[in-house]
């Protein structure tokens, strides 16, 4: 970080101003399932539709949006609000367990990445995996059975 600050284009934006390490992660919160009240659907960040360990959320906010879209059309063609719940069950079965294991990844990382010999050891465990298996974690779309029962 401190060659990077020194760059001379970046020198003329940031001023360092402690030695602190800070990061953060997302989402903050434990993993939302409950996204209806009354006539109120929540979708996006301020529900932390969030991966927890890659951050991503566009793809997972598009797919809900698409969820709540149906599940109200039907409440309004029906003229009955109970539809709204489809879009919960929906999520639930399509994210619930891979949200659960990556909050439980994001617990362990954020643990582990306090030690330079952990996380080295982390890297070289995902060079032993295939390629499709990284790139579903990166995607978020990994999930572990058993693990994900713990977290309940």
């Amino acid at each position: 970080m401190d060659k990077i600050i020194k760059l001379p284009h970046i020198a003329k934006l940031v001023e360092k101003d402690n030695e602190r390490a800070e990061g953060g992660s997302l989402p903050i919160t434990k993993v939302i399932n409950k996204f209806i009240y009354h006539n109120l659907i929540c979708i996006g960040d301020s529900v932390s539709q969030v991966n927890p360990i890659v951050g991503e959320g566009y793809k997972f906010i598009f797919e809900s949006a698409i969820m709540a879209v149906n599940a109200l059309e039907k409440a309004i063609q029906n003229n009955d609000r109970n539809y709204l719940n489809e879009y919960e069950e929906n999520w639930n079965k399509r994210f619930l367990d891979n949200y659960k294991f990556a909050k439980y990844g994001q617990q362990k990382i954020i643990r582990y990445s306090k030690s330079d010999f952990l996380i080295d050891m982390g890297v070289l465990f995902l060079k032993t995996k295939s390629n499709d298996s990284v790139l579903k974690v990166i995607a978020g779309e990994y999930t572990r059975k058993g693990i994900v029962d713990k977290l309940d």
